[in-house]
């Protein structure tokens, strides 16, 4: 015969079973999503830049704006942006 305790232990078994196995189907869920990712090309290039390279292209840059010698060239904005919507 099942007293009141045992039951409540049954029950809780149950529910921990229950939280395990829903656990387990997101974790393959997530898994399954995982192996479906995929780089975008400008991702792919951001991976591959020269930050360093980059690093000392704004530092130079601080610098002559600090000195005052930085000079704005539109047609450099320009080509920017084409790139950027192209």
């Amino acid at each position: 015969m099942i007293d009141k305790v045992n039951l409540n232990r049954l029950i809780g078994q149950a529910l921990q079973t229950e939280k395990k196995v829903k656990k387990k189907e997101t974790v393959s869920e997530v898994k399954k999503a995982e192996s479906l990712v995929e780089i975008s090309e400008t991702a792919r290039k951001a991976l591959e830049a020269d930050y360093e390279d980059l690093s000392q292209k704004v530092r130079k840059i601080k610098e002559e704006i600090v000195k005052g010698t930085y000079e704005v060239k539109p047609e450099k904005i320009v080509e920017g942006f084409k790139k950027f919507f192209s």
